[in-house]
C-alpha cells in the first residue's frame, strides 16, 4: 500500500517519527511517500530513511513541481504555525500511482500505536472521493459560523459532518478525473476567510461525497487513552495531536503518547 506524507524541512524529524511507528505497526511492506515542495537536506533524508530501516518497507521522495506560492496560512491563532506545505496534499493525485487501489495520506503530528492500516486498502470507494474520520471539534460543515462559502453549497449538505484531513483514504486516478486539485484552490481563491485552510477546501469539495472512517484510524482524543485512568493507546490504530500542543512541546501532557514520540526520536536519533 502506498502512504504519504506531505511536509516541510521544519516537519522532517516529526514525520520520521511517525513513520517509524508506522512501520513498528504494519505487518506488510509499504511504499512510503515523502512529498515536499522543495529538496530536503541531507540530514533531513538521513532522518527519513532511518524511519524505514530494518522493514521491509520502501521510501521514496517526490518534489511538487507545481506547488501553489502565496496561498496563505490559517489567521487563527492556534493554527496558524502550520505553513504551506498542507496544501501538497492536493496534488496526490499527480504524485502516487495509479494502480487502483487505496492510497493513504497521513499528518505529520501522529504516532501508529496499533496495527490495522491495511484495513483501510479494502474501503470501497465507489461515488466518494475520500474516507476520513469525522472532526472532533468542527462536528458539521455549518459550525464555528459556517464553513467559508458554505452559501454555494446545495442546502442538503450544508449540515452534513465535517472530516478531519490528518488522514485520508484516497484513489489518485479519481482525484486526478474530479479535478480534487484545482478544485481546492480555486475554493481558497474563492474565500477571504483562513481558518483551517486545506481541511476547509477539502471539505468544501468533498462535502456529502465522503466515506466516514472508524475514529480509531485517526484518533483525535488521544487524552481519553492517556490518563490517570487509562493508559491503552493500542485502542487507536493512529493517535493524532491535531491540536495547538503537539507530541514534542514542553506544553504537551506527560504520558504514554509522549513517552513513545521521545522513545522513537531518541532511537532515530542514534541511528543518524
Amino acid at each position: 500500500m502506498n502512504v504519504a506524507y506531505c511536509i516541510d524541512e521544519n516537519y522532517v524529524r516529526h514525520a520520521a517519527v511517525s513513520v517509524r511507528s508506522l512501520c513498528n505497526n504494519y505487518e506488510e511492506d509499504l511504499d512510503i511517500w515523502i512529498v515536499s515542495s522543495d529538496d530536503l537536506s541531507d540530514v533531513a533524508m538521513k532522518w527519513l530513511k532511518a524511519a524505514v530501516d530494518g522493514s521491509d518497507s520502501r521510501i521514496h521522495f517526490a518534489n511538487v513541481i507545481d506547488a501553489r506560492k502565496g496561498v496563505g496560512v490559517s489567521t487563527m491563532r492556534s493554527v496558524a504555525r502550520v505553513t504551506e506545505a498542507m496544501y501538497l496534499r492536493f496534488h496526490l493525485g499527480d504524485i502516487l500511482p495509479s494502480d487502483g487501489g487505496n492510497c493513504v495520506y497521513v499528518d505529520a503530528d501522529t504516532l501508529f500505536t496499533s496495527p490495522g492500516l491495511q484495513d483501510l486498502a479494502k474501503v470501497k470507494l465507489e461515488r466518494e472521493l475520500l474516507g476520513a474520520v469525522r472532526d472532533v471539534g468542527c462536528r458539521r460543515l455549518s459550525d464555528f459560523g459556517g464553513l467559508p462559502g458554505i452559501e454555494r453549497l446545495p442546502r442538503r449538505v450544508v449540515d452534513a459532518p465535517y472530516f478531519n484531513s490528518g488522514l485520508l483514504v484516497l484513489r489518485p486516478e479519481v482525484w486526478r478525473r474530479m479535478q480534487v486539485k484545482d478544485r481546492c484552490y480555486e475554493y481558497l481563491a474563492s474565500v477571504a476567510e483562513r481558518r483551517f485552510p486545506d481541511q476547509d477546501a477539502l471539505n468544501f469539495v468533498a462535502a456529502g461525497q465522503w466515506y466516514r472512517l472508524n475514529k480509531r484510524y485517526n484518533y483525535l482524543m488521544g487524552s481519553r487513552l492517556d490518563n490517570r485512568a487509562h493508559q491503552d493507546l493500542s485502542k487507536a490504530v493512529m493517535i493524532h495531536a491535531a491540536g495547538p500542543w503537539k507530541f514534542w512541546d514542553s506544553g504537551f501532557p506527560s504520558g504514554a503518547r509522549k513517552d513513545l514520540y521521545l522513545t522513537l526520536e531518541a532511537s532515530l536519533a542514534d541511528m543518524i
